[in-house]
């Protein structure tokens, strides 16, 4: 009889042990809002939860890069549509300066002013934006463009430590190719480290490649910062024929900074395009999320109140499985 009823008060006990735990985990699913809190309470569910939170990461850091490129990207549209401004404010010069009733003394000053817009064009192309020299390719070190000067006294050009017009091809400059960064779109490097361009996105752009590189048919620059030296040059030796002449090549020039302007639209159009897409995806993850880890709190708080109760009735029978004798003797 004695072991019966060990039993039955075992049995009663680890009931109400129970009831109180369950109870006391619907508490804490209404007060935190979390399904679960530990992997252990619904492994597969964490599982699953673990693969969207993994995907949200992810997709936070493509976020945060595409804002670093939109501001990369409206830096350099901003700096090209100066150059576009500023040729025009050259061949204004240049145009002035070739006129017949000038003296040489006045050239002079004019091709000062030329070369100026020369040091400031590189100035613009050595801007650095979000801790990046944006037109220096792969460089991320020393500006990119300067102004010097050769043992003639000539002044040329040079972009990463080489001569603008020493290389027909912008690719065979020091640090030619582009950073490209992951914005999820499959980012894809092959066995020799080097990243498919198509597979991401290009945050630096070759310096060379926007500003012309290497000799035309004539000899003569294709790199419009070099030319504009040559044209200041020219006017300062008397040449107004061939100042007339840099002139029209600086201006046939513009049709190459439109279409890098162009393509710096079709960039910012991509970032644009797949920010949304991300903020679509970030939306979608967060429902996936709400769905898998989120308690249903209406719920929730009714099953916690079937618990309540469940526990007080529990509790309630403890006259009938405890002996009488028991109280008795408490009392």
């Amino acid at each position: 009889m004695r072991v019966t009823q060990s039993i039955t008060t075992r049995n009663y006990i680890r009931n109400i042990q129970r009831n109180a735990k369950a109870r006391m985990d619907s508490e804490t699913r209404t007060m935190s809002g979390a399904r679960f809190t530990r992997g252990s309470q619904d492994p597969m569910s964490a599982a699953r939860a673990l693969n969207v939170r993994k995907s949200m990461s992810d997709l936070k850091t493509y976020s945060d890069n595409l804002t670093t490129a939109k501001n990369i990207y409206a830096s350099a549209e901003t700096v090209v549509l100066e150059i576009s401004d500023t040729i025009t404010n050259i061949n204004e010069k240049i145009s002035y300066a070739v006129n017949g009733t000038l003296d040489q003394t006045q050239r002079d000053i004019l091709a000062d002013e030329i070369e100026g817009y020369a040091n400031q064009m590189v100035k613009n192309f050595n801007l650095r934006t979000a801790g990046r020299q944006i037109f220096g390719g792969e460089s991320n070190d020393n500006s990119p463009f300067k102004i010097e000067t050769d043992d003639s006294g000539n002044k040329f050009v040079s972009y990463n430590g080489e001569a603008v017009n020493s290389h027909q091809s912008y690719e065979d400059f020091p640090y030619s190719e582009k950073v490209i960064i992951d914005v999820g779109i499959g980012f894809e490097v092959d066995a020799d480290g080097k990243i498919d361009p198509q597979s991401g996105l290009a945050i630096s752009f070759n310096g060379a490649e926007i500003t012309g590189s290497g000799l035309d048919e004539d000899g003569d620059a294709k790199n419009y910062i070099q030319l504009t030296l040559d044209a200041a040059s020219a006017l300062r030796n008397g040449d107004v024929d061939g100042a007339r002449k840099l002139m029209d090549k600086i201006e046939a020039s513009r049709n190459h900074v439109s279409m890098t302007i162009a393509d710096i639209g079709s960039g910012q159009n991509f970032i644009e395009f797949n920010q949304e897409r991300i903020t679509q995806d970030e939306y979608n993850l967060s429902e996936k999320q709400n769905d898998i880890e989120a308690t249903d709190k209406v719920e929730e708080l009714s099953y916690y109140k079937v618990l309540t109760a469940t526990y007080s009735a529990t509790l309630s029978m403890a006259s009938y499985v405890v002996p009488q004798t028991i109280f008795n003797f408490i009392n």
